[in-house]
């Protein structure tokens, strides 16, 4: 897939845009998908695309929340709800 040259700083406006929205409401990705599926990529690959981008972002906010001070009374307080949702996640 040949992309023109005016897309790569639509997708970098647009990962910008993104991750500033889905900091503030979430549903940024409403720009990227928007913009995958514009540049003509189909839409599982633009979905499967999409979804690295709100991993990282994931993995950097866990990170970020590990470092403060709530974070151990909160995981003390929220481990009976552990259970529950790692069966249901395996059978869901």
């Amino acid at each position: 897939m040949e992309l023109e040259l005016y897309f790569y700083p639509l997708f970098f406006l647009a990962g910008l845009l993104a991750g500033l929205i889905n900091t503030l409401a979430g549903n940024g990705s409403v720009f990227t998908l928007s913009l995958l599926l514009f540049s003509g990529m189909p839409a599982g690959l633009a979905n499967g695309t999409n979804r690295v981008g709100a991993l990282i972002q994931c993995l950097v906010s866990m990170a970020t929340f590990r470092k403060t001070e709530k974070f151990k009374p909160l995981l003390t307080d929220s481990l009976w709800f552990m259970l529950p949702t790692v069966i249901g996640s395996i059978f869901g």
